[in-house]
């Protein structure tokens, strides 16, 4: 398969994004893209129903799902009004983290740009609408395999406290009820101590008050509190140390200060603008959030619809590699001519 255009961090392919997808020979760590929204503008290539713009997000979905690594992330921008239908059409395959607003201004407490500023309002029948959504999900189980060495090292590296409490308890020849009934007489609380404390999986340590309340119950609690304390934080940072072998089995997901919730606050790419090559173009420095937050170093984005080239940008910028895909010519001639420009630049 012949690449339409191809740089050291960029490969973009001519095509629809159904046939070509299934004959890529890769592993994305995040589908980042912006499908059409469905009739909201005039242009042919949105020009397509609720019903099909639907058919084509899980098609597309089917087909990217095995290019996506297991512990990979998608964002999917969508309009408003669809917004929890494209979700819930997502959900059939990926399970479904967020839906993030994009609210398209300078800062929080701005006043409404563009449209809004501009608006009747007293002629207004339904709110007005300076926000985008972005659905954020995972493939089933991302973080199944990490959850599951996570839970395994932990409980093998606590088992040395583990075992104490669990003998603690069998010598006191208490049932988990007399002894839930005792912790509540005591501390106040019925289920903590007897759930974590005693647990595997679970398994917390104990606060001070919980321990001195279970030693009057259960005498074969002899250690000192601050002894176990030391115990525990020692063994606590051989579990960190060892975590640190397997952390990349996690979905790879760092915010920042600026991002971490579930608005985006970010100004649009005005009409009139000139570096607005396509209708739909999204901001670089939204993007740029976006792989930084959910893309690690050097890792590869997949955009199915590339649009103006927005996504390869940003990915270029911030060290990861991305593939485009773009059934329109004219407008995968201007996203080229636009990342030959950027290369120029940098």
């Amino acid at each position: 398969m012949t690449p339409y255009y191809q740089d050291n961090f960029t490969t973009m392919y001519l095509g629809d994004s159904l046939e070509v997808i299934p004959r890529l020979d890769v592993r994305a760590e995040l589908l980042l893209t912006d499908p059409p929204y469905g009739r909201v503008l005039s242009d042919d290539w949105d020009n397509i129903d609720r019903s099909s713009l639907l058919s084509l997000i899980d098609d597309t979905m089917a087909a990217a799902l095995p290019k996506l690594a297991a512990n990979g992330t998608l964002y999917v921008f969508c309009w408003p009004q669809v917004s929890d239908l494209v979700a819930s059409t997502m959900r059939r395959r990926v399970n479904v983290l967020s839906n993030i607003v994009w609210l398209k201004r300078e800062r929080l407490n701005e006043v409404a740009r563009g449209m809004m500023r501009r608006a009747r309002i007293v002629r207004m029948r339904s709110p007005g609408s300076e926000t985008e959504r972005i659905i954020m999900a995972e493939p089933w189980g991302a973080d199944g395999a990490y959850s599951t060495r996570d839970a395994q090292a932990f409980a093998g590296v606590m088992r040395p406290l583990i075992d104490y409490f669990q003998q603690a308890f069998a010598a006191s020849g208490l049932s988990h009820k007399a002894l839930q009934d005792a912790m509540h007489r005591l501390t106040g609380v019925r289920y903590t101590f007897d759930r974590h404390a005693l647990a595997v999986s679970q398994w917390e340590f104990p606060t001070r008050d919980q321990y001195t309340a279970a030693q009057t119950v259960m005498p074969a609690l002899r250690r000192d509190y601050e002894a176990l304390l030391r115990d525990y934080e020692a063994l606590r940072r051989d579990y960190e140390a060892l975590r640190r072998d397997y952390e990349a089995l996690r979905r790879y997901y760092q915010p920042t200060a600026h991002n971490y919730t579930d608005v985006l606050v970010c100004p649009p790419i005005a009409a009139g603008r000139r570096d607005r090559v396509h209708p739909a173009q999204k901001p670089i420095e939204l993007l740029r959030d976006m792989i930084e937050t959910s893309c690690p170093p050097g890792g590869l984005v997949l955009d199915p619809f590339a649009g103006s080239g927005a996504t390869a940008i940003a990915a270029r910028q911030c060290g990861r590699r991305c593939i485009l895909i773009e059934r329109d010519e004219k407008i995968a001639e201007k996203a080229a001519e636009r990342l030959d420009a950027d290369n120029i630049r940098r």
